[in-house]
């Protein structure tokens, strides 16, 4: 008797052991480096705007979700903008001439990934980000006066197709639209 029992207790712990053998173990952490194309925003406002360059860090929840934080920054500039429709206090409008604006813009927002294709070396995803901008800038006006300030905005990205290739380094591509821009270059490491 003591011999079937301590063999079922036997069988049982090996069982175990091998059941663990076919678990994947996932990394659990990722560290992003994107650079983001804007020259669609470039056409659709005039401005010359650098690409944003973003850090983004994700922790993972389960198989498929990520969550994380993403912090970015570009710079745009723009010379001889005419605004018009700006409305005074006596009730006329009148056009202002910028002869040069230069704004640096600083951003953070939390970011949630659905990853819905995890291979070994390749996966795809989508993406929403969402969160404040601090845009700090200086304007040169025609009549030579120059105003420098910030504000605040709201961050937003929705990254509606990604791909990455590799184990732990690895290299990709997002396509969405927002701040960041329409197509992103990624690179990373996963821990």
């Amino acid at each position: 008797m003591k011999k079937i029992f301590l063999f079922v207790i036997l069988l049982a712990a090996s069982s175990g052991v091998f059941a663990q053998e076919n678990e994947k173990v996932l990394p659990q952490r990722e560290l992003q480096v994107e650079i983001g194309e804007s020259a669609i925003m470039q056409l659709l406002s005039g401005e010359n705007t650098s690409p944003t360059i973003s850090v983004t860090h994700n922790r993972r929840i389960n198989e498929k979700w990520w969550y994380g934080v993403s912090a970015a920054y570009s710079h745009n500039s723009a010379h001889n903008l005419v605004y018009t429709g700006t409305f005074y206090k006596e009730g006329t409008f009148q056009s202002i001439n910028v002869l040069r604006s230069n704004n640096d813009v600083f951003s953070i927002a939390p970011a949630i990934k659905f990853s819905y294709y995890n291979a070994e070396r390749v996966q795809m995803y989508s993406g929403l980000q969402a969160g404040i901008s601090l845009i700090s800038g200086k304007n040169l006006y025609v009549d030579g006066r120059t105003v420098a300030g910030s504000t605040m905005s709201f961050f937003f990205q929705l990254t509606a197709f990604g791909i990455n290739y590799g184990k732990d380094f690895y290299i990709g591509a997002e396509a969405g639209f927002g701040y960041k821009g329409v197509l992103n270059l990624v690179a990373g490491y996963r821990f």
